[in-house]
């Protein structure tokens, strides 16, 4: 026969065994809870710092388009922003100037770090002069000029006005308007090997006399130049087939000189 004293003996074993554990269970718990929030933390700074990162890439096109804008152009050697504060954290960004492949057009590395409570993310980016000469075939104002059976254009392809098409022309690369729709006549089947995007910023041409000057010099010193025009607006014919215009530039105002064309985040 056990005795009373025996079985509280083995009660207060068993209360003490489910307590320690309830407390090992918690504690577990806690432990858990607290390395998931240093995850998440981790994670929300290492974005944070990402995004400054980009800040400081922006602030570096922002500088040296500042700099091109100037008469005359000033394009820097290397320079370095030195940390700057934004935010609860900072950024720090490295600017490289590369070798160019046209004595016309300056080029730029650009490497930028953002960093957030001793997280870090650096992202690179290249940074070039804006150029027409990307574009095979550019108008303002589109007039006339029609697209048709026959027209093939491999090379980049921009208006501000409409896309006027009546056939079957092929385009090679992509092709944009700054308008909202284009005009395209009934049994036409272009093709868009590149796609095509619509209701993009208008990309106006520069009206600056110091930059036409500089322009028209080094079409005439081994480019093509057809002399001085006059009037309010220049009128070219261009490969596609149209009417007696083909491209006609109004007055327009200059627009961005520096553009980022590649940029990536280092590491992870």
């Amino acid at each position: 026969m056990r005795s009373l004293g025996s079985d509280r003996g083995a009660t207060l074993v068993v209360v003490m065994a489910v307590v320690t554990a309830v407390l090992l269970i918690g504690v577990a718990l806690f432990t858990l809870g607290v390395g998931e929030s240093d995850v998440v933390e981790g994670v929300v700074d290492d974005a944070r710092a990402f995004y400054l990162a980009e800040a400081g890439l922006s602030r570096g096109r922002s500088l040296l388009e500042g700099l091109a804008g100037q008469n005359p152009r000033v394009y820097p050697a290397d320079f370095t922003i030195g940390a700057s504060g934004l935010g609860s954290g900072s950024y720090s960004v490295t600017i490289d100037q590369r070798p160019s492949f046209s004595p016309w057009i300056h080029e730029y590395g650009v490497i930028s770090t953002g960093t957030v409570d001793g997280v870090s993310a650096t992202v690179r980016g290249i940074i070039r002069d804006e150029t027409f000469a990307q574009y095979l075939f550019y108008t303002d104002v589109n007039g006339d000029v029609w697209f048709t059976t026959g027209d093939t254009l491999d090379g980049r392809i921009h208006t501000n006005d409409k896309i006027l098409i009546d056939g079957d022309p092929w385009f090679g690369m992509k092709v944009t308007s700054s308008k909202s729709s284009m005009t395209i006549a009934s049994g036409s089947h272009p093709t868009f090997e590149g796609g095509y995007e619509l209701s993009v910023p208008r990309i106006s041409m520069p009206t600056s006399a110091a930059f036409l000057s500089d322009l028209q010099t080094k079409a005439a010193s081994g480019g093509l130049s057809c002399g001085t025009l006059s009037g309010s607006s220049a009128k070219v014919a261009t490969g596609a087939r149209a009417a007696p215009h083909a491209a006609e530039r109004d007055r327009t105002t200059a627009t961005t000189i520096l553009r980022i064309v590649r940029s990536s985040r280092v590491g992870g």
